[in-house]
């Protein structure tokens, strides 16, 4: 059997940071700001020998990530309805990117130069007046862009290019039921989700996802059991 040697070596260390403040306004109010750093380890690339008009290097390096983040959490109506809010900003140094060839066969991995993202949550949990019903609304907000160009196979994504399969807007409603009958428990719910246009490449940048999706579900457990 054929034996393909990959002659290649990379040495890489991190170091990732975390600190927090937090304070409790109220009792039913808390604020925070975050900042983190993440450390990915870079490696040696797989298949690199198979794809030598792509110029592929033998290894990909490692990628960090910087995020500051900043939310509050409130609770209102005797803890009945609680909201969260929060913004994040994010710098992502050299990120790891799976790139097809130009045959569009296989794919390696590479650093991509750099990204910036923005955004911000929102969470809404809600115990209605009606006994056993619930709402939970989360939505979130992202605009995440390169922040340096990328060349591959003679074409350039320039800076401020939409990083590919980050949709900017995401959502998830559930809508529940739980009653009980005697010693049988009765379930129900019924959940909506969201996902917007991506884009599915640095360079292609042809879109992806933008749908909605509806799921019900219901559900009977005896208590007797429990």
């Amino acid at each position: 059997m054929p034996q393909l040697d990959d002659p290649a070596d990379i040495r890489e260390k991190g170091f990732n940071p975390h600190a927090s403040l937090l304070w409790h306004l109220t009792p039913d109010i808390i604020t925070y700001v975050a900042a983190a750093k993440g450390f990915r380890p870079g490696g040696v690339q797989s298949g690199a020998p198979f794809l030598p008009s792509d110029n592929v290097p033998a290894v990909f390096h490692s990628d960090t990530i910087w995020d500051y983040e900043s939310g509050i959490r409130t609770q209102w109506f005797h803890k009945t309805l609680q909201v969260d809010v929060s913004g994040f900003y994010e710098r992502w140094k050299n990120p790891q990117y799976s790139q097809q060839n130009s045959s569009g066969l296989l794919a390696y991995i590479t650093n991509a130069g750099g990204v910036k993202s923005l955004g911000g949550n929102l969470a809404l949990q809600w115990l209605t007046p009606i006994k056993g019903l619930s709402l939970n609304a989360n939505g979130g907000y992202v605009r995440a862009v390169t922040t340096q160009p990328y060349d591959f196979s003679n074409s350039v994504a320039p800076v401020g290019t939409p990083w590919p399969f980050a949709p900017h807007w995401q959502t998830a409603t559930t809508l529940a039921y739980n009653v009980d009958v005697g010693e049988i428990g009765l379930q129900g719910q019924l959940t909506h989700t969201y996902i917007s246009k991506a884009k599915n490449d640095l360079v292609q940048q042809l879109d992806v996802f933008d749908y909605q999706q509806l799921d019900a579900n219901l559900g009977v457990s005896d208590l007797s059991a429990l």
